[in-house]
């Protein structure tokens, strides 16, 4: 008889830079809502601990602390990335708010708004 054989497993990689971004991608829409109104790059920083999970998420000032930074939290935090073997992983990214985030209805001066 011979003896069992034992499976020789690799760890999987941890999250690459192009996997978050993938990620980040098709959190978009919910990014964009938080940071409707903001102006500019915002730049966030994301821990990734090897569970795969999101364990902290902080933004850059003047957007560190605010209900803005809440909301990003909540919406990176929902992200989930297979577990791998090694250390937390923080990555970096921003969000770019539209410099206008609405233009008003075009109309010479001196005439009212119509209405809504």
């Amino acid at each position: 008889m011979s003896p069992p054989s034992i499976a020789h497993f690799e760890a999987a990689p941890e999250p690459s830079v192009a996997d978050v971004e993938h990620a980040m991608r098709l959190l978009s829409p919910k990014l964009e809502a938080c940071v409707r109104g903001a102006t500019g790059k915002i730049r966030v920083d994301a821990t990734l601990v090897p569970s795969g999970r999101v364990s902290a998420v902080r933004l850059a000032a003047p957007f560190a602390g605010t209900p803005r930074e809440a909301c990003v939290r909540r919406v990176v935090e929902s992200l989930h990335f297979p577990s791998w073997t090694g250390a937390p992983r923080t990555y970096r990214f921003a969000i770019i708010a539209p410099e206008v985030p609405s233009i008003p209805e075009a109309r010479p001066s001196g005439v009212p708004a119509s209405p809504p």
